[in-house]
């Protein structure tokens, strides 16, 4: 009862706007197929590199023949790095948590917006409509400069109607 009374008027120890600390750094993580159909097996990357400064955060997918970048500014929102139909596009997203964290980190900081959860996932399972399991591989700390989190130059931004646009008008570019 007294711990309970002291715990109220002197509150926890724990200041409420506690915030997770911000880690700055690399995560590499391996890629394992899980439920991957044979014809869809060029949309699983090879690996994926993420970079963050602790409030910032760019995941870099290399696929064989491409490489997809997704930048997230923290307020919400996500740019999406890719080539459409050849045509290099920056798509851009609202940031929908997706996947499934099979193990995080508290230490390495909060996760980016799509990836849910509160930390950082060492293990997840992400894909769209396919599934594959993305396990770190190597966790360096380290300063990453402001210019890894610029847009990326030579890319035609677009939302979804425009994704829309720039297919029906394949057939007048060609």
């Amino acid at each position: 009862m007294i711990h309970l009374l002291l715990t109220l008027l002197l509150g926890s120890g724990v200041p409420a706007d506690a915030t997770p600390k911000a880690w700055s750094g690399t995560v590499v993580y391996r890629v394992e197929p899980v439920s991957v159909p044979s014809n869809f097996a060029h949309h699983v990357p090879d690996s994926v590199r993420l970079e963050t400064d602790g409030r910032r955060f760019r995941i870099e997918e290399a696929f064989a023949s491409d490489t997809r970048v997704w930048m997230l500014a923290g307020d919400g929102t996500a740019q999406v790095y890719f080539r459409f139909v050849g045509v290099p596009v920056a798509l851009n997203e609202p940031c929908e948590a997706t996947g499934r964290v099979l193990k995080s980190d508290a230490a390495l900081g909060a996760a980016p917006c799509v990836w849910p959860g509160e930390a950082l996932p060492v293990e997840l399972e992400w894909g769209d409509g396919i599934v594959y399991r993305l396990v770190a591989e190597r966790v360096q700390p380290g300063r990453i400069s402001a210019d890894r989190f610029s847009p990326l130059p030579g890319y035609q931004t677009v939302d979804k109607a425009g994704l829309e646009t720039l297919l029906l008008t394949l057939p007048a570019r060609n």
